[in-house]
């Protein structure tokens, strides 16, 4: 019985190929865009998950709040904070510190290495390792293929992964007990080699090396010292382990606590809430971001869910209305069946065996469509290179859950309706009845496809601007033609014979030395104090590094003062605006001449204002900042281009840089590109939005395609009775279209304020952002009525122009 159910279901399909061909395009197309979005979610969730006792797991956070009521969010802490904090809280099993992400310069000398030909090879690794203990790997999951964590508690000692010993060294045993090179300054000894991690962790983990490094020479390693109560950076990072059933209240009450003996050393700066996160929280906190900085929020994720469930009931929505609207063509062949003894439930589970077999057609092709379309949509996902769908052991139950599921969305309507037919009224033809005046299902079917279709566009539109205007705001410094690249900050003493060197190429406009871009993800913070005033102010400042031309070479515009020169030998500061008002100061010329103490370290003379630059992203406040020049700090150079021609000006640097740092390797950065990344998230939102609206728009198009072929075979007789009446082209158009303009118009009055309202609350996460004005809304309209038009024309104009003597001939 089965089989003939199946028999029959393939030589319907292949009877009406136009039909099923529109609902197999449709449904594959949902289907894909499904898998996908499986795969993406997938990956999200299970970022990190791969480890024992996550539940006991937590990062330290801090967040503090000045006099003012402006909050900071930090992952990281100060060194003595961490120091004292393992000295005095006895509960944790195990504390893990961690610095990272480590970018060494790695130097394979060639006695060390089978896969060198007698010369040494350099890798500059960015951002591809951490600093931490052996108690890490107790805590975290890490398999080691050979050697053994506790070697780690030796200074000058490195694990490398499984894919970096064979980069380095040929092989996984020949890594062992050989020697690499970091930052022309310490050889260290390979003592493990870990097995490849999966790409869903914020840990970057090629490079380990011991955190007896960090502690011997932290100034090569960060640059606040273990000693220090007042410096804070983002890289340096505490995790602990609980025991089982403690709580984070439990911790909260030793913190108030613990805060409260100490301090004197944190000093009078607002107030400080210290707490822990769940370590299976992080990835989705974007005030705690990660080491690899990728955190997503789960609204994202769950709006990214909810899009692709839509997609889906969009393309079971057209397997509706083409099924409904191919009932007259089978009325007959429903009668025939019933005449012959068919029950409602063969009926039924034909009209359901035919939807399986389209499903599983489109869910194959759909399949084949992900596996082939997902390179292409690498960027607007976020999968790393390596990402397979077929690492997710989940994916086939996945697609045969969908399979189920739009069998029964799309097959059990239409199956229904058949099997409700009497065989008397199909031979009568009795079925046959007119465009419904009312409000159809089918029609409301077609409301909510646009309505989605609709939403999708005014997020998009939104979503488009908003970072448009991103892209091109005045952030208070230009970033356009600058490159930037890393130098060794203990060689300061050439740093002028190597600004003069880079000044002798001919696109070169400026050179700066310095720690830091005006705009970047490092967050470096430290207590102060201003004017001789008894005590620290109540509020942190953010430090930027850079030397006289650090102003020129980014375009920093003064307000007042002048920036120190590279000549100066005495400490200078430069503030920016919002310092000086947090200060209590509007005139900057006020604050010219007044002295700065950074940390209790020696005071300092302001000699100018800067007009305040973006530090952040633009979903932030600007930070109060003092820019010094320290140049124990310069660990990059800037330089200024002035030509068009990259290849060119980058080879010269290249050439230069290679005079005065051999044994360096050299590696350009456009501070462009860097911008860029900060906005990731939202680009590959933007992404995922236009592709959706795509597949809706496309999908809602087929739905309407449906719909009037349906309409325009049902109003035959009528439309051809106009004609005879003398209806010309345009009045048979207007007849056939205005039903759908009153649908689109249904929707619009429903998708609009949807889209307003979810576009709204994302662009509140924004500091800077757009105003949402008519314009989008208008843009939004005519591009669904246009759509809509375009989807109705052929099927309206094939009835203007038909034959009424065809259109009104009797059976």
């Amino acid at each position: 019985m089965i089989t003939s159910y199946f028999k029959t279901g393939l030589r319907n399909i292949l009877k009406n190929k136009a039909s099923n061909a529109i609902n197999m395009v449709g449904l594959t197309l949902g289907i894909s865009s499904a898998i996908l979005i499986f795969a993406y979610v997938s990956y999200e969730i299970q970022y990190d998950q791969f480890h024992k006792d996550t539940d006991r797991i937590f990062q330290l956070t801090r967040e503090t709040t000045d006099l003012a009521g402006n909050s900071n969010h930090t992952p990281g802490s100060q060194l003595a904070f961490q120091k004292a904090l393992i000295e005095e809280w006895k509960d944790p099993e195990y504390f893990v510190p961690v610095y990272g992400s480590l970018s060494p310069l790695v130097t394979i000398l060639p006695e060390f290495s089978s896969v060198l030909n007698g010369s040494e090879v350099k890798f500059l690794e960015d951002e591809e390792g951490i600093a931490t203990t052996s108690d890490f790997f107790r805590v975290f999951n890490f398999p080691w293929l050979t050697g053994t964590p506790e070697e780690l508690d030796a200074p000058n000692t490195i694990a490398l992964s499984e894919d970096y010993a064979i980069k380095y060294f040929g092989s996984v045993q020949g890594a062992m007990g050989r020697s690499v090179m970091l930052n022309n300054k310490f050889t260290v000894k390979v003592v493990g080699v870990l097995k490849n991690i999966p790409p869903n962790t914020h840990f970057p983990m090629n490079i380990v090396l011991s955190y007896e490094n960090k502690k011997k020479d932290f100034a090569d390693w960060g640059f606040a010292a273990f000693d220090d109560w007042g410096s804070v950076s983002s890289n340096d990072l505490l995790y602990v382990k609980l025991p089982p059933n403690y709580t984070i209240p439990q911790a909260d009450r030793f913190f108030a606590g613990f805060i409260e003996r100490h301090k004197e050393q944190l000093g009078d700066r607002g107030k400080i809430v210290q707490s822990i996160m769940p370590f299976e929280d992080l990835h989705f906190n974007p005030y705690y971001s990660s080491l690899n900085g990728q955190t997503v929020s789960k609204t994202k994720l769950w709006g990214i869910t909810i899009v692709g469930f839509l997609i889906i009931l969009m393309a079971c929505i057209n397997f509706i209305n083409l099924a409904t609207a191919l009932m007259n063509a089978r009325m007959k062949e429903v009668g025939v069946r019933k005449a012959l003894g068919g029950g409602k439930m063969q009926i039924a589970l034909q009209f359901l065996s035919e939807t399986f077999l389209i499903g599983l057609f489109a869910s194959l092709v759909g399949l084949f469509v992900a596996y082939a379309t997902k390179p292409l949509l690498t960027n607007a996902f976020g999968f790393p290179e390596d990402f397979a769908l077929t690492d997710n052991p989940a994916l086939l139950p996945f697609i045969g859950g969908v399979l189920i599921m739009v069998t029964l969305l799309a097959g059990i309507y239409p199956s229904l309706v058949m099997g409700n037919f009497s065989p008397l009224e199909a031979f009568r033809d009795k079925q046959k009845g007119k465009w419904q005046k009312g409000f159809s299902l089918r029609k409301a079917l077609i409301v909510f496809q646009f309505t989605v279709a609709i939403f999708l566009i005014l997020c998009t539109l939104i979503n488009v601007s908003q970072m448009e205007m991103i892209a091109n705001r005045d952030m208070g410094f230009k970033k356009e033609g600058v490159v930037f690249f890393q130098i060794d900050p203990e060689k300061s003493a050439g740093f002028e014979s190597f600004r003069n060197r880079l000044q002798q190429i001919k696109d070169v406009e400026s050179v700066s030395f310095n720690s830091d871009n005006p705009s970047s993800q490092n967050n470096w913070s430290s207590n102060f104090a201003f004017d001789h005033r008894g005590e620290d102010e109540a509020y942190g400042v953010f430090l930027k590094f850079g030397d006289g031309d650090f102003f020129k070479t980014y375009g920093l515009q003064m307000l007042a003062g002048a920036p120190y020169t590279n000549m100066d030998t005495a400490r200078k500061y430069v503030i920016n605006e919002t310092l000086m008002r947090k200060l209590g100061i509007e005139d900057p010329k006020e604050v010219i001449g007044k002295d700065l103490r950074l940390g209790g370290r020696n005071w300092g003379n302001i000699t100018g204002v800067v007009k305040d630059f973006h530090s952040n992203t633009a979903r932030e406040e600007n930070n109060p900042i003092a820019l010094a020049s320290r140049p124990e700090f310069f660990w990059q150079c800037a330089v200024k281009l002035s030509s068009n021609n990259v290849v060119r000006s980058m080879e010269e640097l290249r050439k230069a840089y290679s005079e005065f740092y051999p044994e360096n390797y050299f590696s350009g950065t456009f501070y462009e590109d860097y911008i860029q990344e900060f906005y990731t998230a939202e680009v590959q939102l933007g992404s995922l939005y236009r592709i959706a609206s795509g597949i809706a728009i496309l999908i809602a198009c087929l739905g309407l395609l449906g719909l009037a072929a349906l309409m325009t075979e049902q109003r035959k007789k009528e439309i051809g009775v106009r004609k005879v009446m003398g209806a010309g082209l345009m009045n048979i158009l207007t007849l056939v279209s205005k039903d759908f303009i009153l649908l689109v118009g249904i929707s619009a009055l429903i998708g609009l304020p949807a889209a307003w309202y979810f576009s709204d609350k994302w662009l509140q996460s924004f500091v800077f952002r757009i105003d949402i004005s008519w314009q989008y809304f208008a843009v939004t309209i005519i591009a669904a009525f246009l759509i809509s038009m375009l989807s109705v024309s052929y099927h309206a104009l094939r009835a203007a122009l038909l034959n009424p003597v065809k259109s009104l001939k009797s059976e």
